[in-house]
């Protein structure tokens, strides 16, 4: 693979903060997503609206294939001991009996 020189794209000199397309972009039109959920959400665009497709995607070197089920495929599940397990359900049960007593 060749070599290339990120100063050749630098392009900061050509940027005018008083041109900015932000302040033309209407944000209004934008729901808040989660990453995964805008990851997911690339893909289902990418291929045409697909699950199909997205599950089969061809596109293997895609940065975004580890993540197109909407999901982290590199976070660890957490194992709890058993001491912080004892505190976990004494939390449950203190919620439930407050959401109960309400």
């Amino acid at each position: 693979m060749d070599d290339f020189d990120l100063e050749e794209f630098d392009d900061s000199d050509d940027l005018d903060s008083s041109d900015s397309a932000s302040d033309d972009l209407d944000l209004s039109s934008f729901s808040v997503k989660s990453p995964l959920k805008a990851i997911r959400a690339k893909c289902y665009d990418c291929m045409c609206g697909s699950s199909y497709e997205i599950k089969n995607c061809p596109i293997v070197n895609c940065v975004l294939y580890p993540f197109r089920f909407g999901k982290n495929p590199f976070r660890t599940k957490r194992v709890y001991t058993e001491e912080e397990l004892v505190v976990l359900r004494e939390r449950m049960r203190n919620a439930l009996k407050a959401r109960a007593g309400e």
